[in-house]
């Protein structure tokens, strides 16, 4: 959204009877009630729409839909899609119901048409399960209400709003992942008996959660393996570039060039594919170094090529997999995913395993 030694990759997606009581912290509680198609949490009662009960009930194809905030992302779709195919056939065998999955969402980020693009999906009856996620998770409460509220089984994918109303977070934990980059950074320096001294921080969207932990787990690991670095930006603080590969150049070339210090940079998202470029206009390739997130054959390339120390893989095959089967355990065998969240364990990629990752990169976006 993960060190050398490789991580399980499995979603975690503990279940429970929805005749029995889930238990959790001070945020609530989430539980079954006695029907299969009711289900109470600490903020209401959900009830299962009459039109998806009876597809249920007739073991009709369910409609299981994840909205995304981009289908531009580079290669987001396509790994998605290959987890939710996974889903939908181990679901076929043991319930012997089809799954039709798809992603959709606008091209490019763009809030309002995600918003009305779900509204349109819930009104009309095109969705049975539905998955969110959310770019800013306060602007996005209402929809998840909407679609809790017309009985339609809702999640977050990728991103999370908390305070929404939905069964379950698929995703990452965003601190710990941000501290499995800092851990690997600070491990590959040590190895090469290198000590930064200046790091910075960037990020595409500065005032979202999740970029905003991944920052904070970063420097956590960071500021008790180096107390005294110089580091610039904050996690409310950080230059954003709004997803624009040329706002990232410019932001990060603007910042190395006025502060020589910087030998470490570190990026929550894509805009880590052109710090490179950057760095060796500037004529400082090898003298400062890049670590991120995120995959694409762009960055597994500079990975590869030692431009990039490394980069955080999400897994969004492996988060839209378990929402499919949080949906598909739900509906048929009554049984609700693990509340508040169901955290899936991402992985990190490095110049010692990314010749082996791509091998299962293009596996995936092939189908």
């Amino acid at each position: 959204m993960r060190i050398k030694q490789r991580r399980s990759v499995v979603p975690v997606v503990a279940s429970i009877s929805l005749l029995a009581t889930l238990l959790v912290g001070a945020g609530g509680a989430a539980r079954a009630a006695g029907s299969s198609t009711t289900a109470k949490f600490s903020w209401g009662t959900f009830t299962l729409n009459a039109r998806i009960a009876a597809k249920v009930a007739a073991h009709q194809p369910i409609n299981a839909i994840v909205s995304f905030q981009a289908l531009g992302v580079p290669f987001a779709v396509p790994e998605m899609n290959a987890g939710m195919l996974r889903a939908a056939t181990a679901l076929k065998a043991k319930y012997g119901v089809a799954f039709t999955t798809k992603v959709v969402g606008p091209v490019n980020t763009d809030p309002n048409a995600q918003i009305s693009q779900i509204k349109t999906l819930i009104s009309s009856g095109q969705v049975d399960c539905l998955a969110i996620e959310p770019v800013t998770p306060d602007a996005f409460a209402d929809i998840f209400n909407t679609a809790f509220q017309a009985g339609v089984p809702v999640f977050s994918v990728n991103t999370d709003a908390p305070k929404a109303h939905r069964f379950t977070y698929y995703g990452i934990d965003e601190v710990a992942g941000g501290k499995v980059v800092g851990k690997y950074t600070t491990s590959w320096l040590a190895q090469h008996k290198i000590t930064p001294t200046g790091a910075a921080i960037f990020t595409g969207d500065t005032t979202a959660p999740w970029a905003q932990g991944r920052m904070t787990g970063w420097l956590n690991v960071i500021k008790a393996t180096y107390p005294n670095l110089k580091i610039y930006g904050t996690p409310t603080s950080a230059p954003s570039d709004n997803y624009q590969g040329t706002v990232t150049y410019s932001k990060v070339k603007s910042l190395l060039t006025g502060h020589p210090n910087v030998n470490l940079i570190f990026h929550t998202d894509w805009g880590i594919q052109y710090m490179p470029q950057a760095i060796s206009d500037l004529q400082r390739k090898g003298k400062t170094l890049a670590i991120g997130y995120n995959v694409d054959d762009a960055i597994l390339n500079e990975v590869q090529s030692g431009a990039i120390l490394g980069t955080l893989d999400q897994r969004y095959d492996n988060q839209a997999e378990g929402f499919v089967q949080g949906c598909g355990n739900f509906l048929f065998a009554k049984k609700l995913p693990s509340y508040p969240v169901s955290y899936v364990n991402p992985f990190m990629v490095t110049q010692a395993n990314v010749a082996a990752y791509r091998t299962l990169f293009h596996k995936m976006i092939k189908g």
